[in-house]
């Protein structure tokens, strides 16, 4: 069972400064690349990330972040790795940009309908301060993790920047998602990036011993 984080953000679709906040918060998207697909020393193999930059001037980008065996990616070259794909983005033809870095020049709301909404994919968040606590889906991703983790299907979540989703975003992807909220407090991207694979992980740490032996007894039952 894969993981897919869908970052919306206004990062701009044209980097032209050093100064990460004036280009739409990039920096956020950087703590966020390093919080959804990385711990420490190993990079998360059953995670993508993909980051929707709508911010001026050009098209929205979609960049896609995954892993690759030939991968280099590290804290000192993630910036580089993003003005390099966003420059060389010129169409909406997809293009790999380094190994396991993919960029698409995308129509948000045409994305959002065919990816996601026509596909009915049974398990995608999105994060909403009004939604249902997330403790209340733990025995839903235990199901998701545990029983059923050989499916080729995801969980995905759907978040947002120091901005938010937008109202007509919102709209659409509620149509198709369950709304999750982490509570009253306000995080960082980042943090909840971070809160989302500590709740999933936790499920398959604490569970997956009860799976094995569940397993294991059903082995038994069938020997006598």
């Amino acid at each position: 069972m894969k993981k897919r984080f869908v970052l919306l953000t206004q990062v701009h679709t044209q980097i032209t400064s050093s100064n990460l906040q004036s280009q739409g918060r990039l920096d956020i998207v950087l703590h966020s690349i390093i919080t959804s697909l990385f711990i420490s020393h190993v990079f998360r193999e059953d995670t993508t990330l993909e980051i929707i930059c709508m911010g001026p001037p050009l098209k929205p980008r979609r960049i896609s972040i995954s892993y690759h065996k030939e991968q280099t990616l590290s804290k000192k070259n993630l910036k580089k790795i993003i003005e390099i794909a966003l420059n060389k983005c010129k169409s909406n033809k997809e293009l790999e940009v380094h190994p396991g870095v993919f960029i698409k020049e995308i129509d948000v709301d045409s994305y959002i309908e065919e990816e996601f909404i026509k596909n009915e994919l049974k398990y995608c968040c999105i994060l909403d301060g009004y939604g249902e606590h997330i403790s209340n889906y733990r025995n839903k991703f235990k199901e998701i993790l545990i029983y059923k983790r050989d499916l080729e299907d995801e969980i995905v979540f759907f978040l947002g920047d120091h901005e938010g989703i937008s109202k007509k975003l919102r709209k659409s992807l509620k149509k198709s998602t369950n709304r999750i909220s982490l509570g009253d407090k306000i995080y960082f991207t980042s943090q909840v990036c971070t809160i989302l694979h500590y709740e999933l992980d936790s499920i398959v740490f604490l569970n997956g011993e009860e799976k094995l032996n569940q397993i294991s007894s059903i082995s038994d039952d069938g020997d006598e």
